[in-house]
């Protein structure tokens, strides 16, 4: 968000006519207080040329402001519909899939809007960054033009090439060939790829997933989920990485080396919002792959490698400093060593100082020279020949999971010989520059700050990253782990894997949903589960697989190896392992409802499995978690449709449960809802109703009443009529 506006201030204040030149050409050259002094005097001509003006011509023009418009109410009125259309009708939209569903007006908007705010997120602020970035250096490249340096436009626009090729090269890797995403441009997925095309294709995709969801929250996280389902996220994943360590950064090298070799160019505004935005996206995509949920290597549609780290966290905040200071050196070192080196005649005899168009290549070569070290190194670590492009990013810090320590890399490289390259090549390049080079003193009196900037981030940096591996990392285990390639993916998907996909455990897998559309082996699962040897994570995201696959209303969806009984049993299994995890119970109890649902050969399955018994256990030992208590109360209600479940349920103490769950949740429409449509159901017969008198029901019934809306108070009177007691309707 930080970046987003940070770009589009810029846009603003090119707009609007305002110079920050002079303020950054004196930061650059280390002169603070002149800095400050130019940007208070900008910062005051916005104050006097815009906002004081406006005030005072509003004050002037308002009565004919007034007098304009009631002589033109219609187009006025028009102005004001299309502004309402344009901010209300995502809104509207994502309230049609729900208002089908039977909800009300404000459920309807309440969902709506956390389907708009999950998609904002994760959707339109990529794309926003992805194509911001790219109109920067196109602004950039019209400034080199317009200035006639039409060598740094060539190289620049080469830059933007070189990430239309790295997106096509990557493409969609990893992903599952029935992904839903990619049926509609398979044909033509290598040239929509090529035109950078594929982002504005996930946003309408997108768009129309989230016109169609009828219900998400961010409790179940189900937009995400159905996004992740569908292959989106996957397809989105692969097509941004592209332009973000092709084209991002080698535009970052030119646009950098221009500003340093020719000085402010007569728009450093400009070009340090490019060049800044670059910046932070690097870092930021580099900190992605430990953010916790961020998936790094899919494996046919299937997640490998997760992060851990919650960005809150100050391990998070930490790491995010250490990929900024490491995309800052890199991205310093290039430029600076080649200028440096850019008259000496020696270093042209070793092929250091080739020139075309007056610019130097030093520092190019000594790049590509890094990049072929890094693609030897991936290859080392990995012996994998696909992963070799992993070598562009590798050139300026590792792309590998830092909070992640395992034995040798787990996606592209070892970290430890990574950074000791890394290390060995920048005390390299400064010694020769020094040694050899007769541009040093010259940099340091023209570009000091840039300089200093460069030493800092490259000291800072390593202390750090050995206080993040050491304190900060998660330590996997090297030995007697369930490994996510042996249990999650079929034996198909399994050979495509490498031997670091091999080392990461299935629990990190399972940070993320398992994805329906993939090669994800549900019955390796299930048998996890009944065997027992499923972590809460685990059990609890394939208790959410399974019941995806069995959709109420829907034909169940489930592997032909894999039965309903066997399902039911797994998950018992995993209720007893998992007693004490809210997580394995709410999933549990909701899989086990809706594997039962409208299938009455299963329902009569799940009852003599002891069903009735986990479900009511499940209640009773999460009385503090609401979403335990309300799918309990959702199950019950769903199940006690019969004569014989309902009897059964009352021997087993279901009355009790449920009027506990409506004491301690008063305030919660969606317990109350369902205890109310349970109770009712368990009050059909004279022996239930007996038993809710006994247990003082009405009482109960009273209390939540007088703090629900009218809807569920309608639904509480009724429930009191069938209990023979009268009650009011409110307060």
């Amino acid at each position: 968000v930080a970046v987003l506006l940070l770009f589009f201030c810029a846009l603003l204040v090119s707009t609007l006519g305002l110079n920050f030149d002079l303020a950054i050409s004196d930061l650059a050259q280390g002169d603070f207080h002149q800095s400050l002094v130019d940007l208070t005097s900008a910062l005051q001509k916005i104050w006097v040329d815009y906002f004081l003006r406006a005030l005072e011509q509003l004050f002037v023009q308002f009565p004919l402001l007034c007098t304009f418009v009631l002589s033109h109410w219609p187009w006025a009125l028009l102005v004001l519909l299309v502004l309402l259309v344009f901010f209300g009708l995502p809104l509207l939209v994502g309230m049609w899939a729900p208002m089908k569903t039977g909800c009300t007006m404000i459920q309807a908007m309440e969902t709506s809007f956390t389907k708009l705010t999950h998609m904002s997120v994760h959707v339109v602020l990529p794309v926003a960054l992805f194509y911001g970035d790219l109109v920067s250096d196109a602004l950039v490249m019209s400034k080199f033009w317009q200035a006639q340096h039409y060598q740094y436009f060539t190289l620049n626009a080469l830059a933007i090439l070189a990430g239309l090729v790295t997106t096509s090269v990557i493409g969609s890797a990893g992903m599952g060939s029935a992904s839903e995403a990619l049926q509609p441009i398979r044909g033509c997925m290598a040239v929509l790829t090529f035109l950078h095309v594929i982002p504005l294709y996930c946003f309408f995709f997108a768009f129309w997933q989230f016109a169609d969801a009828k219900f998400a929250t961010y409790k179940s996280d189900a937009f995400d989920r159905r996004l992740r389902d569908k292959g989106l996220t996957a397809l989105m994943a692969s097509s941004i990485i592209g332009e973000t360590f092709g084209e991002a950064m080698l535009s970052s090298f030119v646009q950098l080396y221009a500003a340093l070799r020719h000085g402010p160019l007569q728009w450093p505004s400009l070009l340090a919002c490019s060049v800044l935005l670059s910046l932070i996206s690097l870092g930021e995509s580099f900190s992605k792959i430990d953010k916790f949920g961020h998936v790094s290597r899919y494996r046919q549609g299937q997640a490998v490698v997760v992060g851990l780290a919650k960005p809150q966290s100050v391990a998070y905040a930490a790491l995010l400093l250490y990929r900024w200071l490491a995309v800052c050196s890199r991205l310093l070192l290039f430029p600076v060593f080649q200028l440096a080196l850019h008259e000496d005649w020696l270093f042209l005899l070793l092929v250091f100082e080739l020139q075309l168009w007056h610019v130097a290549y030093g520092g190019s070569l000594l790049w590509i020279a890094d990049c072929i070290l890094q693609a030897g190194l991936v290859f080392y670590c990995t012996e994998n020949r696909w992963k070799l492009f992993f070598a562009i990013p590798n050139t300026l810090s590792s792309f590998e999971p830092l909070l992640l320590s395992g034995e040798g890399a787990l996606l592209s490289v070892n970290v430890e010989l990574h950074a000791l390259l890394h290390c060995a090549e920048s005390v390299a390049a400064i010694w020769m520059a020094n040694a050899f080079g007769s541009g040093v003193p010259a940099l340091w009196e023209e570009h000091g700050f840039a300089l200093r900037l460069f030493l800092a981030s490259s000291v800072i940096q390593w202390p750090l990253l050995l206080i993040l591996r050491c304190f900060c990392s998660h330590q996997l285990p090297s030995h007697d782990f369930v490994a996510v390639t042996k249990i999650c993916l079929s034996e198909e998907a399994e050979s495509m894997c490498d031997s670091c996909d091999a080392k990461i455990p299935l629990y990190v897998a399972a940070t993320v949903p398992f994805t329906m559309k993939s090669v994800c082996d549900v019955a390796k699962l299930v048998d996890l589960m009944m065997k027992g040897q499923a972590s809460a994570q685990v059990a609890a995201q394939t208790c959410d697989l399974i019941k995806r696959h069995v959709l109420p209303k829907k034909s169940s969806e489930l592997p032909a190896n894999v039965t309903a009984a066997s399902c039911m049993q797994a998950v018992l299994c995993a209720m007893d392992a998992h007693l004490s995890s809210p997580e394995v119970q709410e999933q549990a109890v909701w899989c086990l409802k809706n594997l039962a649902l409208n299938r009455p050969e299963n329902e009569e399955t799940l009852m003599t499995l002891g069903g009735a018994e986990a479900i009511l256990r499940a209640m009773t030992e999460n009385c503090s978690n609401e979403a335990v208590q309300k799918e309990g109360c959702v199950a019950l209600a769903k199940l006690t449709t019969e004569h014989q479940n309902v009897l059964k349920f009352l021997s087993l103490g279901a009355g009790e449960a449920v009027l506990k769950a409506l004491r301690n949740y008063t305030t919660s429409t969606g317990v109350q809802w369902w205890a109310f449509q349970a109770l009712g159901n368990l009050a059909e017969t004279s022996g239930g109703r007996a038993k809710l008198r006994d247990l003082l029901a009405a009482d109960v019934i009273n209390a939540a009443m007088s703090s629900c809306n009218s809807e569920i108070q309608e639904k509480g009177q009724q429930l009191l009529e069938k209990l023979g007691q009268v009650g009011h309707t409110g307060p």
